[in-house]
């Protein structure tokens, strides 16, 4: 299972400057690039893997939990303004799922609910439980200090998605 979330307007805004689209037609939450058939799915299935089914209680859980315009399926969309509490509710029932081999948080750390504390608890979970946890995240230069902090907890964070479907079947299926 992974989970993706959506960076709302100002990552929004960002990645339709770089990729030079219009803001509007870009949609991070489910493809890297605008490219037709670039879609996380297909990458992760081009890696190997599959999404997991999740099982309605858990679907369940996170749907009493979460607000109304979280979707809660399989890729779990928070949405940009996900607290840390947020990204811990989610990650820490995907981890005991027993349908789920690996979580892979893509992080949005643009907005002011997202500091520096999400690097304890990813340092927590991680410590935890046994399943692997890879993360994503792009941004600038405070992307990059948390990512590095993650890192050094213990935890990969990738900066694109295809290097981040490709640490995950790395961990899943190692050589």
């Amino acid at each position: 299972a992974f989970k993706i979330t959506r960076a709302g307007e100002m990552m929004g805004r960002q990645v339709a400057s770089i990729e030079n689209v219009p803001f509007g037609i870009v949609d991070i939450s489910l493809a890297p690039t605008p490219a037709e058939g670039d879609s996380v799915g297909a990458i992760i299935e081009e890696m190997g893997l599959e999404m997991a089914a999740l099982s309605p209680h858990l679907l369940e859980r996170l749907k009493s939990f979460y607000p109304p315009n979280f979707i809660v399926q399989n890729p779990i969309d928070i949405t940009g303004s996900a607290t840390i509490e947020d990204y811990k509710v989610g990650i820490e029932a995907l981890m005991e799922d027993p349908q789920v081999d690996i979580v892979m948080p893509w992080i949005v750390l643009q907005n002011q609910t997202m500091n520096a504390g999400i690097v304890d608890m990813l340092n927590e979970v991680n410590q935890k439980h046994s399943k692997p946890i890879v993360c994503g995240a792009f941004g600038g230069t405070y992307t990059r200090e948390i990512s590095q902090a993650i890192e050094a907890a213990g935890v990969p964070v990738c900066r694109s998605v295809r290097d981040w479907a490709a640490a995950a079947r790395a961990l899943v299926f190692p050589s």
